[in-house]
């Protein structure tokens, strides 16, 4: 009988059991994320579904489908305390949900293009925002609302975050640049 073998990063301790837990789906996963807390995995798959799931059952909770198109998700980021989870959309639109209920807090318009990254800030009152029309976006986590605009990008802007004080958005962008930007 041969036992699989995995060791546990923090410790150095080595774990004797399985060494994963399998969910399947009935499309090409895309995106995987899970909360803070371990209270939720979400998964997105190549169809424009995420699907929300209990992490200590991996019973799927939740599905939501991005549009009758079947937008394609790029991204998945949820909120520091897991109550929430942003998703980047490629119809130039980010939404938050509600996590445990699946139902839409926020919807993000202001981008022309695919919007390819999304991230909380570190009190989850902040969504930043990075799209094809090379500019990244502060938002209102809660409401929507718009509170400021990046542009010096010459190309997409692929990936985007918070400092941990929450109050310098970093963006990387596919013109081979990453900008830590100096907010007034």
């Amino acid at each position: 009988m041969r036992l699989a073998l995995r060791r546990n990063l923090y410790t150095g301790q080595v774990a004797v059991g399985k060494p994963f837990e399998t969910v399947q789906f009935q499309a090409k996963v895309t995106h995987a994320a899970v909360s803070a807390d371990n209270k939720w995995l979400a998964v997105a798959t190549d169809d424009g579904t995420l699907h929300i799931h209990r992490r200590d059952t991996l019973q799927e909770m939740r599905t939501i489908v991005s549009g009758k198109e079947r937008l394609t998700i790029h991204d998945i980021q949820f909120s520091p305390d897991g109550d929430r989870i942003a998703v980047a959309r490629d119809d130039a639109v980010a939404k938050v949900y509600d996590t445990a209920k699946g139902e839409e807090i926020a919807a993000f318009k202001g981008h022309s293009g695919i919007v390819f990254a999304v991230a909380f800030s570190p009190d989850g009152k902040k969504l930043v925002s990075g799209g094809d029309d090379n500019i990244a976006r502060i938002w209102e986590a809660s409401t929507g609302k718009e509170l400021a605009t990046f542009k010096a990008h010459i190309d997409s802007v692929r990936c985007v975050a918070f400092d941990p004080t929450g109050e310098i958005p970093v963006t990387g962008s596919a013109d081979k640049t990453v900008k830590i930007w100096q907010v007034k």
